[in-house]
């Protein structure tokens, strides 16, 4: 509540934008917003602040920053460049709950805020394309610790089945994977690759976002029982 006191304020004038960013999943991205025309306002007078409709992301003001709840270690914005007129923010790790219309405003007076821009940020999915050998361990990233699904599709043709679900660093997996998988570091490992596990591994989040999608190609046939490569 202190926050939106101490940040809150009328806006004056049009704001600009917005102008489109867009961002992969995980990882980091910048908010462009122009106060070239405050350059060397003492750090003392300035009053910066970043927010969405819903929510309070970041602000400097007498020389010190601020971030909003869940924030607190992925908002940013640099006091260097703010003496050089460079009021953009930093957002690390990047995930679809960003997706929003970011405002970059500006406090001349009290009470009286100006809007300098805006920045629709769009967060993509991420894409590998891979080539390996049968016998060969494959990697999947999954790039967040929250719950998520894996899906196979082995002819590109958008028939997915889901194979593994991906809870807490534990995987679920169908049958012909349960034995072959194993999660560490956000990383989901399918050991001893075959012919039948080549095409499209998707991972997707519970709401349905696709977070990333590796194709891979399996090269030879591996004969588990024989140990030899054809």
């Amino acid at each position: 509540m202190m926050l939106w006191v101490l940040f809150g304020g009328i806006f004056n004038g049009v704001c600009p934008g917005p102008v489109s960013v867009s961002v992969r999943f995980g990882d980091s991205v910048s908010l462009p917003c122009d106060g070239s025309a405050y350059r060397g306002t003492p750090e003392d007078r300035i009053y910066l602040r970043w927010k969405t409709v819903r929510l309070f992301v970041c602000a400097f003001s007498r020389g010190k920053p601020y971030a909003g709840p869940g924030f607190e270690t992925r908002a940013q914005v640099s006091r260097e460049k703010i003496r050089r007129g460079d009021f953009s923010l930093s957002l690390l790790q990047a995930s679809f709950s960003d997706e929003d219309v970011y405002e970059c405003a500006f406090k001349k007076e009290i009470n009286n805020l100006l809007c300098l821009g805006r920045v629709r940020l769009n967060v993509t999915a991420r894409s590998e394309v891979l080539s390996l050998q049968a016998g060969a361990s494959l990697s999947v990233p999954l790039f967040t610790g929250e719950p998520v699904e894996v899906l196979f599709d082995p002819a590109g043709s958008g028939d997915w089945t889901s194979v593994c679900s991906v809870q807490n660093s534990t995987a679920s997996c169908v049958p012909q994977y349960r034995d072959r998988v194993s999660v560490d570091n956000q990383e989901l490992r399918l050991q001893e690759l075959r012919a039948s596990d080549q095409g499209s591994y998707t991972v997707r989040d519970l709401q349905g976002n696709t977070i990333s999608t590796v194709i891979v190609t399996v090269e030879g046939e591996w004969i588990r029982e024989r140990g030899i490569c054809n």
